[in-house]
């Protein structure tokens, strides 16, 4: 109410965010506090649609191979949550992150995704701003199969970043195949009946799918949340 209510006068195009470290551990809050102020600065300045592009958290801490629990990969998860309003975009930076800085260095990279978003989703402009994202998946015959929204690629054979879990609630590393241009299957022996997936669901992703026509990052995600 004192910061931001006496310059709801100010005429704005739209708001970039870049937020969250503040609030690991409340995710759960968190979800329902993020989207509650967007819509609330929506009111104030009259735009029921005005734009709200944020960046979903960069890496942090040290890398941990099968982290289910991981707090920052839940924070992550609850900003994913907010793309439900309209007008919304989020900026994917698992990658640009630093396992000893909470504030990472690499801002030049952050700001560029940003404005990816802006320029084509306020000022329509024809450049590449989505990063892929999880779309479905199946449980069957002791493997799952993620299918994503667009074409997903890796620098390398190896596709780390899965973790695959049953319903007893354990979880392991996942060997990743691609079969397909916007599916991946995945399978553990220490996992015979998988009923869940993960990505990049950890304080620090080890993950490097990116878009096939560009280097934007595929989103982390769970298909059990």
């Amino acid at each position: 109410n004192a910061m931001i209510n006496p310059v709801r006068v100010m005429p704005l195009k739209g708001v970039i965010w870049y937020q969250g470290c503040s609030n690991i551990g409340r995710a759960k809050q968190y979800a329902e506090l993020f989207p509650t102020l967007i819509t609330n600065w929506r009111d104030l300045w009259k735009q029921p649609e005005m734009p709200f592009y944020f960046v979903q958290l960069s890496g942090y801490l040290k890398p941990v191979t099968v982290q289910p629990t991981s707090e920052w990969a839940a924070l992550r998860n609850a900003q994913t949550a907010a793309l439900r309003l309209p007008a919304t975009a989020m900026a994917v930076t698992t990658d640009l992150g630093n396992p000893d800085d909470i504030h990472p260095a690499n801002k030049q990279d952050v700001a560029d995704r940003l404005a990816r978003i802006a320029l084509a989703r306020t000022y329509g402009k024809d450049v590449e701003w989505m990063s892929p994202a999880y779309k479905s998946y199946q449980a069957k015959d002791g493997k799952v199969t993620v299918t994503f929204t667009s074409p997903v690629i890796a620098p390398s054979a190896a596709l780390p970043g899965f973790i695959i879990g049953d319903d007893k609630g354990q979880w392991a590393c996942a060997r990743a195949v691609q079969t397909a241009p916007d599916t991946i299957e995945l399978t553990s022996p220490l996992i015979p009946n998988p009923t869940a997936a993960r990505y990049n669901w950890a304080g620090y992703p080890s993950g490097t799918l990116t878009s096939a026509t560009s280097t934007l990052p595929v989103a982390p995600f769970a298909t059990d949340m």
